[in-house]
């Protein structure tokens, strides 16, 4: 059964037609609901009163982070990425930060220990948090200030989670965006 179970799971990873459908249904059916677009601009009105962004992830969602905070290092004075979660306390960053700093969180499962305790560390010293994540009913979204939530099945290969990142790059590009929006709108001087 164990055997079955891997080789099902294999197959599921490398599905080229099968992934292609699953974005595909991400884009029809989560970016055009009602409930996508409100926590894409909550989110946004939220990034938009902050000064700094931390992004946080780990595996895939680590390297996705990477991406979040490039991008978003156009739009901030401070964006960046905590590479290795485990080995950088929250205890190092000023508490007076908090009140000016978004930490965006990645996780496609939502329940990563690491992430969960990281996050938590972050939520016990006030900081707001968005979590971008594949399960709305996780531990991270219940921990979070935002949800944004993507319907996209889990993808693993034996225990490594080989899930696409898709979702999640559309995401943190559709913040950027409206964020930019928003600076804009409202750097129009006064007349």
């Amino acid at each position: 059964l164990r055997d079955e179970i891997d080789s099902s799971s294999m197959q599921s990873a490398i599905s080229g037609h099968d992934r292609l459908q699953e974005i595909k249904d991400f884009f029809d059916n989560t970016v055009s609901s009602k409930a996508f677009s409100d926590s894409i601009r909550k989110a946004s009105e939220l990034l938009f009163r902050k000064k700094a962004v931390i992004f946080a992830g780990l595996g895939s969602s680590d390297i996705t982070s990477g991406y979040g905070a490039g991008y978003f290092s156009n739009l901030f004075g401070l964006s960046y990425r905590v590479e290795n979660i485990q080995d950088y306390p929250v205890i190092k960053i000023p508490k007076e930060f908090a009140g000016d700093t978004c930490v965006l969180a990645l996780s496609v499962t939502g329940e990563t220990a690491e992430v969960i305790t990281y996050i938590r560390n972050f939520s016990n010293a006030n900081y707001s948090i968005i979590a971008i994540t594949g399960n709305p009913h996780s531990k991270l979204a219940s921990m979070a200030d935002i949800t944004i939530a993507y319907t996209i099945p889990f993808s693993f290969c034996g225990i490594n989670n080989m899930s696409t990142q898709i979702p999640a790059l559309y995401i943190i590009e559709k913040l950027g965006r409206e964020v930019a929006k928003l600076q804009t709108n409202n750097s129009q001087p006064d007349l």
